[in-house]
């Protein structure tokens, strides 16, 4: 069986101690392409080598990054895989969690397959995902290695988008097989390792943006810990502009709160004064004043105490009486 690997290559030192060198792949056909001078889109790379392939050569692709290492033969793997989806190690997919604050659970991306990750020096190596069951279907697959048969590309004309760069590259390549012909992803359990722990630069979040646009009905998971679309729900549309906000303004939201805390501790201290108004007694509490009314009511005159007394009353009744008998 054919397998080809594609490799956009910037290290060549890491490329050949993970590809070109690796033992485990005597069986198979390498490709590197060289990006140092250009540094292209890998969107752009891998579109380049599908339009110039003879697909009269049946083969299986692998396209993957110059940093990822099988450490088992994938030939014999890869031989036993049906040619009518797409295929990868680890990716994601949308599972709910339950809420007390959100009716109908909350849903949030989770890692599906297993890799080992580490540095590019090899340091903080550890197991990244979970272990699965062959073909389990996912939403998405990572981007450091995507497999696929050469027919189902030729069958379906599949294409990278280019208006992605490096990020989310794959995430839609899946998203747009499964729209559009109904083609799923997988997970093929494969023992390897990526020497990279990657990071989201501010490009991520542009790309992500216009893959809101992309699938304003649509909703994946994506390996970096996001979804890609805008969802089918007003509820999941606000969830993801509320983490989008966060994502991006955490640092000024942290600082509020630190403000609002030392904000508390400086009233509860003030409290605690003994000559302090009963005003920080607590931080929380708000005086209450007795509403006015917007009528303009007649004045009241006061009553004097002999008015108001009965018994103070009877007695100036019967002093007057006495007066009246007096007199002739």
């Amino acid at each position: 069986m054919d397998i080809t690997i594609i490799t956009p290559v910037l290290d060549f030192a890491m490329y050949e101690k993970c590809i070109a060198n690796n033992p485990n792949l005597t069986a198979t056909k390498e490709i590197a392409l060289d990006n140092r001078k250009d540094n292209e889109y890998i969107s752009v790379i891998y579109n380049r080598f599908l339009d110039n392939y003879d697909y009269s050569i049946p083969s299986w692709f692998v396209f993957c990054h110059e940093d990822f290492q099988p450490i088992e033969n994938i030939g014999t793997r890869i031989c036993s895989l049906q040619k009518d989806a797409i295929y990868g190690p680890i990716g994601s997919r949308l599972a709910k969690r339950s809420s007390v604050f959100i009716p109908g659970g909350l849903w949030q991306t989770e890692l599906v397959g297993e890799i080992t990750e580490s540095d590019k020096s090899g340091n903080e190596a550890h197991k990244l995902g979970m272990p699965v069951a062959e073909n389990t279907i996912v939403d998405t697959l990572d981007c450091q290695c995507l497999i696929m048969h050469s027919s189902l590309i030729a069958q379906f004309k599949l294409r990278f988008d280019t208006n992605l760069s490096f990020d989310l590259y794959v995430e839609d390549f899946c998203a747009s097989a499964k729209l559009n012909h109904g083609i799923l992803s997988r997970i093929i359990p494969l023992q390897c390792r990526h020497w990279s722990r990657g990071s989201i630069a501010d490009r991520f979040h542009l790309q992500r943006d216009y893959l809101f646009r992309k699938y304003p009905k649509s909703e994946f998971a994506s390996t970096t810990g996001y979804s890609i679309g805008a969802g089918r729900t007003r509820m999941r549309r606000f969830q993801l502009r509320t983490r989008r906000f966060l994502d991006k303004n955490m640092a000024c939201v942290t600082q509020s709160l630190l403000r609002m805390a030392s904000a508390t501790s400086h009233s509860c201290t003030l409290a605690s004064h003994p000559k302090s108004p009963d005003l920080f007694a607590c931080s929380d509490s708000v005086r209450l004043r007795p509403r006015r009314s917007s009528r303009i009511s007649a004045p009241r005159v006061s009553a004097s105490p002999d008015e108001t007394d009965p018994v103070q009353r009877g007695r100036n009744l019967s002093d007057e009486t006495q007066e009246k008998k007096s007199c002739p």
